[in-house]
């Protein structure tokens, strides 16, 4: 990749507000407008963002150079994992793409109640199992003897024993209640509801409500916030582009209704994950293990679905187990090829009749791929293909060939730990003090201040580093550091707070009288959400 940057001329200049309501609207923009005007000129050479550098500034904020695109892209990535709801992107395609993008789009909407008619006129079988009022409570096996006639049959009381701590949550007080409705549906359905907290809470509520409906007490408030909350709508357009599958750090891209705003955000975050490989740029963006899979072109193996849903996997590995050793008994679950929707929506077939096919010893290992590759790709489909897409318009697809899941993660997201000894090693000191300055009073002020960085806690370290450098993270070999980060003492002062020159990863230190005022010096700049530019 260095060759092919080296063998450029050209830049990309963006001019951006750091606000992220303005921010994302504005970067998404001016990429797609300099991707329009590139795209004709590039030729079949090389991608037509295949650039030198980006330049980036922010407006009302000196510089633009290295450590200002670094800021940048910690920016950028802040912006489009954030949990709220994006900005209006109404304006960022431009017209050319947007109006041929429009007529694809109304061509599709036409499909699409062609197919729903011919959905709605041969979708009269339903198999799904209603929540009944009048199912009897659950109880748990630890308050169970071995002749209780309120046990159930082994593989129902084993399904009530997972579901049961998790509806109390919800609702403790109707929790037995609520349990044994549950467990009156299919397994298909049960399977969903252990897998994804979101689906269980959707039958959790509902069931809530028949109870109510049917004379129950309400369930009392408590300080925790009492019943679940209704939980915003995901599939709208501007919800949050990613969320958290296993709430582990490690992103997803979240489904939505995938205007073509929504997939050219997609697209832009594929941009930015091909210029810093290109550039050799950190870029926070903890993906889950299989998009980065897909990013590479790597198959999807059933196994990746343990970095993405835990509980999900060890459910389809214990389904397994069991469709090993005693093949009779998995028929009992009434599993077929077919998975509920999550959040109530319609039913999906993993093969073609998927309905009718059960789920036997023989076939158990299809099941499981198929339905991992349901969760993993499914429908975040287009926007999985929208970030690869938007990688290749950067750099060729052979360039990544080689590498695995972990290289990348290590290359786009550095180290996770922030290493002293490390920065201690590579680091480089400019002596600026003066030249009355005794060398042993230099050289214990270099002790305090590493003495001050081991101390820190692992956040300040974080802060530290992106105060220094404006990336938050180190990268994960010496030679990824371009430049070499490096601290100039400057004469003895006070009250003067460090600044940093993050386009050469410099700090300027004064030299403190005390390690005291040092630490404190050093903390209050780190803390500051702008930099100290000399």
């Amino acid at each position: 990749m260095e060759k092919l940057k080296s063998s450029q001329q050209r830049d990309i200049s963006l001019e951006v507000d750091r606000e992220r309501g303005l921010l994302l609207p504005q970067a998404l923009t001016q990429m797609n407008s300099v991707y329009e005007k590139r795209q004709v000129t590039a030729g079949f050479k090389c991608p037509a963002l295949a650039v030198h550098r980006v330049k980036v500034s922010f407006k009302d904020e000196p510089g633009e150079g290295n450590g200002i695109a670094k800021s940048f892209y910690t920016a950028i990535c802040k912006a489009v994992l954030s949990n709220e709801e994006l900005p209006s992107l109404a304006n960022i395609l431009p017209k050319r793409e947007g109006k041929k993008i429009k007529d694809k789009k109304d061509k599709k909407e036409d499909d699409k109640k062609s197919r729903t008619t011919k959905i709605i006129s041969t979708g009269a079988k339903d198999n799904k199992k209603q929540l009944n009022s009048e199912a009897r409570e659950f109880v748990p096996s630890h308050l169970l003897d071995e002749r209780d006639s309120r046990s159930l049959i082994p593989h129902k009381q084993t399904l009530g024993d997972r579901l049961y701590p998790r509806v109390s949550k919800y609702y403790p007080t109707h929790a037995a209640k609520i349990t044994g409705m549950l467990l009156e549906l299919s397994a298909a359905q049960m399977l969903l509801l252990l897998a994804n907290e979101s689906s269980l809470k959707h039958f959790v509520d509902e069931a809530y409500k028949v109870i109510l409906a049917n004379g129950g007490e309400a369930e009392p408030m408590d300080t925790s916030g009492g019943p679940s909350e209704p939980q915003p709508e995901e599939d709208s357009d501007l919800s949050p582009l990613f969320f958290q599958p296993d709430k582990a750090g490690f992103y997803s891209p979240r489904t939505a209704h995938n205007s073509p705003e929504r997939i050219n955000c997609y697209r832009n975050i594929g941009r930015f994950i091909g210029l810093c490989l290109l550039h050799n740029h950190i870029l926070p963006l903890p993906l889950c293990r299989h998009v980065l899979k897909i990013i590479i072109g790597k198959k999807i193996s059933w196994h990746d679905l343990a970095f993405f849903d835990s509980v999900l996997y060890e459910n389809l590995r214990q389904l397994v187990i069991d469709a090993e050793q005693n093949p009779g008994q998995i028929e009992k679950y009434e599993l077929t090829f077919e998975l509920e929707g999550e959040d109530g929506r319609g039913p999906i077939e993993l093969v073609p009749n998927g309905a009718t096919i059960s789920v036997t010893a023989a076939n158990v290992y299809d099941y499981v791929r198929l339905y991992t590759k349901q969760k993993l790709i499914g429908t975040a489909r287009p926007a999985l293909r929208a970030i690869n897409e938007g990688v290749s318009d950067v750099i060729p697809r052979s360039s990544l060939a080689g590498l695995t899941a972990e290289d990348l993660r290590l290359m786009l997201n550095g180290s996770g730990e922030i290493s002293v000894d490390l920065l201690k090693q590579i680091t480089q000191f400019n002596n600026e003090a003066g030249p009355n300055e005794p060398q042993e009073k230099i050289t214990k002020f270099k002790k305090w201040f590493w003495s001050l960085v081991e101390r820190m806690s692992v956040s300040e370290k974080q802060e530290l580093v992106y105060f220094w450098t404006s990336s938050p993270a180190l990268p994960a070999t010496e030679e990824g550091f371009q430049p070499v980060p490096s601290i100039t003492i400057r004469p003895v002062s006070d009250n003067q707070l460090p600044t940093a020159n993050t386009c050469i990863s410099r700090l300027y230190i004064p030299l403190y009288s005390s390690k005291s005022a040092l630490k404190t010096k050093l903390l209050i700049a780190i803390k500051t959400e702008g930099f100290g530019f000399v």
